[in-house]
């Protein structure tokens, strides 16, 4: 019974993250997003979820005007949130516009790090 009364009272905190995008402006956005997903760390969230394309934006007419603005898995957005992730052993989702070093083909990926 004590057991059961522990756990109804545990709470799970979550953070939504939802920057002003700087269309097609990420290291301007990269900074801010690491900035804010940082503050929830600290504030406690233990699941922090961004928007779609947070560092890009989100409208582009053609694969050849997204081109510029795609990372791989291995980029630095992954790589900086996943050192905020694992500092603070949280977990951090994010959609980003992906392309996959190996083929070379271009995802709407989303990305769960923890």
């Amino acid at each position: 019974m004590v057991e059961e009364e522990a756990n109804m009272n545990r709470h799970l905190k979550v953070a939504l993250i939802h920057l002003d995008v700087r269309y097609r402006n990420p290291e301007v956005n990269r900074r801010e997003l690491l900035r804010l997903n940082r503050e929830a760390a600290l504030e406690g969230a233990e699941i922090i979820l961004n928007t779609e394309l947070p560092t890009t934006g989100y409208s582009f007419s053609s694969r050849d005007d997204i081109a510029p603005y795609l990372e791989p898995e291995t980029g630095a957005t992954v790589t900086e949130l996943a050192g905020i992730a694992r500092d603070y052993g949280k977990y951090i989702g994010i959609g980003l516009a992906e392309r996959d070093e190996a083929t070379g083909i271009y995802y709407n990926s989303a990305v769960v790090i923890g």
